[in-house]
């Protein structure tokens, strides 16, 4: 039976590791962050261009839907297993990811027919601000 004094002769790493569980979640909070801010970017943008009303439950609901397929994307193809400039595709796959997922999103916004409550300028504005972003963070 071990007493209390094996316990004190753990010895603690000096420095901190980071797995790769760790730059996964950097990688993930990194996009969030990056996306959020794309969308409230995007309403000022769109308020400061056009006097015209914007639909906005309708645009959350539809960003968030992108964002979601964004991350869907991301995580099946194991995209945050190396992070930060790790790996050979530092800033396309992103961008290429994205566009993948504002296409799904822009086709279930056709087939479910609700596209007259869409915002093309706002779509077009939150795409390429969103695109652009993601691509600054990488570096």
């Amino acid at each position: 039976m071990a007493d209390a004094s094996d316990y004190t002769k753990i010895k603690f790493g000096k420095h901190l590791r980071f797995t790769s569980n760790v730059l996964r979640s950097i990688g993930i909070v990194n996009d969030a962050v990056f996306l959020f801010s794309a969308y409230i970017l995007s309403i000022f943008i769109y308020n400061y261009v056009t006097d015209l009303y914007l639909f906005q439950k309708f645009n959350e609901t539809a960003a968030i839907i992108l964002v979601t397929n964004y991350f869907l994307i991301r995580i099946s193809r194991d995209s945050y297993s190396s992070f930060k400039g790790q790996a050979e595709d530092v800033g396309r796959g992103a961008a290429v990811d994205f566009i993948l997922a504002a296409s799904l999103t822009i086709f279930m916004i056709i087939l479910f027919d609700v596209s007259n409550h869409a915002s093309v300028i706002f779509s077009t504005i939150y795409i390429s601000l969103s695109i652009v972003l993601l691509y600054v963070s990488r570096f």
